[in-house]
């Protein structure tokens, strides 16, 4: 049975302006929404295959939350809060 991610079409993160209305913005252009979406799932595959990267070369098969933070450092979007 596949897992459904939400990438495919379904879920809250299609949802037009969805994301933008989280963050406190009232109106957003449908070209604008479609710009920060592409550029923000791209980031997110980014991420998440350095962060399976990661996994693999600890040999381990959990991706935790540290090699999400590696992955995000590798990434330039350093994510403070988590100490080594």
């Amino acid at each position: 049975m596949p897992v459904n991610t939400g990438w495919e079409g379904e879920g809250s993160v299609d949802v037009p302006g969805g994301r933008a209305r989280c963050s406190g913005i009232k109106r957003i252009s449908g070209l604008i929404y479609e710009e920060t979406h592409g550029v923000l799932k791209v980031l997110l595959e980014n991420v998440v295959q350095v962060a399976v990267t990661y996994t693999k070369h600890a040999k381990c098969k959990t991706v935790m939350a540290m090699d999400v933070v590696y992955a995000l450092k590798h990434q330039e979007c350093t994510l403070y809060g988590f100490s080594d």
